[in-house]
């Protein structure tokens, strides 16, 4: 006889230390400064790297596009082979006048149906009820009409399984096509965060080459660009965000218990780059009026309005994403506010007049 052998309450704390500590899996490649670096190598660490990144311009995966046209093309050819069934069934209708007469009524066709089903579970092609109420009914007369009921049944059942595995197949690829127009709508992913990731990916970045993140065929994962996609909502950065983003970077990086992280927070760029907006919004006007307001020679405002107007341009131009025509259209309504402002001669002297009396 067996002796059971009892749980051991203490077994908990018998487990290594190491493996009750969340971060046993810290290896020699931790980095206080990457918080996914935490996590052990391979898909954890890379998933951790992903959604650790707060604006998820990380999350880029592949849209497989040979795979998802070639399987839309197998889904139309099996469309195609079953058209041409149909379109055979239905010219091979017109051989029976009661099989032409069912392509007039769905009803008609489903009764037809049952015929053959019923038909294909006796031996004979015997209508049970019938054979059991009139057995005297085996004559060859008897079996020519139930062996054509029996046709016009397998008939209609085929014609009824033909339409059902269009229905099936034809879902399944308006579904695929549906979400394959979903999948090319995504955006590529930016230029310079994938290069980020794939230093990531491939652990590149303390400039070394390191083994993949993840092996196998996954090493491939981020080679194709043409092939991947960002899940996260596009942001359009203009120049000036794209400066901050990029050799102003040190300066927005994230902090964590550990300290200063390398990954820039997003949000933080766009409240400087939104404070820059207003502030170069409100020197250009209240900076302009005030000068304009003090400066009382005519050749001074001239050259005034020509510095504020070229001024206003360039900023426009290379601080943000504005269209050439949006461009022009803005620079000529900010010069003919200023000129406006001129003309109307407001300045310290502004209603006094030298005028000789006559």
């Amino acid at each position: 006889m067996t002796e059971s052998i009892a749980p051991r309450d203490d077994f908990i704390y018998r487990v290594p230390t190491t493996l009750r500590n969340p971060h046993f899996n810290r290896d020699d490649s931790y980095n206080p400064k990457r918080p996914w670096t935490q996590h052990i190598m391979g898909y954890p660490r890379f998933a951790a790297f992903i959604a650790n990144d707060e604006d998820r311009s990380t999350t880029i995966y592949r849209r497989f596009e040979r795979l998802s046209a070639r399987n839309l093309l197998y889904l139309e050819t099996e469309l195609q082979e079953l058209e041409a069934s149909q379109d055979q069934l239905d010219a091979a209708s017109g051989v029976d006048s009661d099989l032409a007469s069912s392509m007039q009524s769905l009803e008609e066709l489903n009764m037809l149906g049952k015929w053959g089903s019923e038909g294909s579970q006796n031996s004979f092609g015997r209508v049970p009820g019938v054979d059991a109420k009139f057995p005297q009914m085996h004559s060859s007369h008897a079996r020519v009409r139930n062996n054509r009921d029996w046709f016009l049944g397998e008939a209609a059942q085929a014609r009824l399984q033909v339409a059902a595995k269009i229905r099936v197949v034809l879902r399944e690829y308006y579904e695929f096509l549906k979400l394959e127009s979903d999948i090319l709508a995504l955006n590529n992913p930016d230029k310079r965060t994938l290069k980020g990731v794939r230093k990531v990916f491939k652990n590149e970045l303390d400039g070394e080459e390191h083994a993949s993140m993840v092996s196998g065929r996954m090493e491939s994962h981020l080679d194709d660009e043409k092939d991947l996609c960002v899940l996260a909502p596009p942001v359009i950065r203009d120049r000036l965000t794209k400066l901050l983003e990029g050799r102003l970077a040190f300066l927005f990086r994230t902090r964590t218990p550990g300290g200063v992280t390398e990954i820039v927070s997003h949000k933080t760029v766009a409240t400087v780059v939104s404070i820059i907006s207003t502030l170069a919004a409100v020197a250009f006007l209240i900076g302009a009026i005030l000068g304009l307001h003090f400066v009382t020679n005519s050749n001074a405002q001239l050259a005034m309005l020509s510095f504020l107007t070229v001024a206003f341009a360039g900023s426009l131009g290379l601080l943000t994403n504005a269209r050439r025509q949006d461009v022009f259209a803005a620079t000529a309504a900010y010069a003919a506010v200023l000129v406006v402002f001129i003309s109307a001669n407001i300045g310290p002297n502004n209603g006094n007049c030298n005028c000789p009396v006559t």
